[in-house]
């Protein structure tokens, strides 16, 4: 029902999106960012693909992310940000999780549909994730692959009844950061 909203956003966003990537075609190419990866959440009859871009340009600006704590051996959090549209700062998922280092296992945290105010989120609610995957390419690599699998509960903000079960399926690089 409210993800459904998200496909419609995205077709009258599509002057506006063409537009901004014509003005980003001298930094990035005629394509945008390069992509790196996407999240699918699905829940409510509805399935739903962001992208995850790199938005670094040799800088730490990656939509998904690891930060180390304890060198890589104790949890570490795990940051997604998918768009719809590289230049979209409507209708994007934000997924924060906890996990138990740089290896495969389970992870606990949130799942938030957000416009421009990324403290407003107009859904959230807490996930579960399988781990498949959290490696560098190599041993000090700034980039790897982070591959998960979850479900959880998405309520809206503004009324606490109006919930549903989702199931996510992710599977992007990632930068790792200090």
């Amino acid at each position: 029902m409210f993800i459904r909203s998200f496909a419609l956003a995205a077709l009258l966003a599509g002057a506006t999106t063409q537009f901004a990537q014509a003005q980003d075609a001298g930094q990035w190419g005629a394509e945008g960012p390069p992509k790196m990866g996407r999240v699918i959440v699905e829940g409510d009859g509805d399935r739903v693909v962001w992208s995850t871009y790199d938005f670094s340009v040799g800088a730490f600006d990656a939509s998904a992310w690891v930060t180390a704590t304890g060198g890589g051996t104790g949890p570490q959090l795990v940051t997604i940000m998918g768009y719809l549209s590289h230049d979209m700062k409507e209708h994007r998922v934000l997924i924060r999780a906890g996990v138990g280092g740089y290896a495969a296992g389970p992870g606990q945290g949130t799942l938030r549909l957000i416009d421009a105010d990324i403290d407003a989120p107009t859904m959230s609610g807490l996930i579960t994730l399988d781990v498949q995957k959290l490696q560098r390419d190599e041993a000090d690599a700034a980039y790897g692959d982070f591959r998960a699998t979850g479900t959880g509960t998405l309520c809206a903000t503004d009324d606490a009844s109006n919930c549903f079960d989702v199931t996510l399926d992710i599977d992007t690089r990632i930068q790792f950061g200090g």
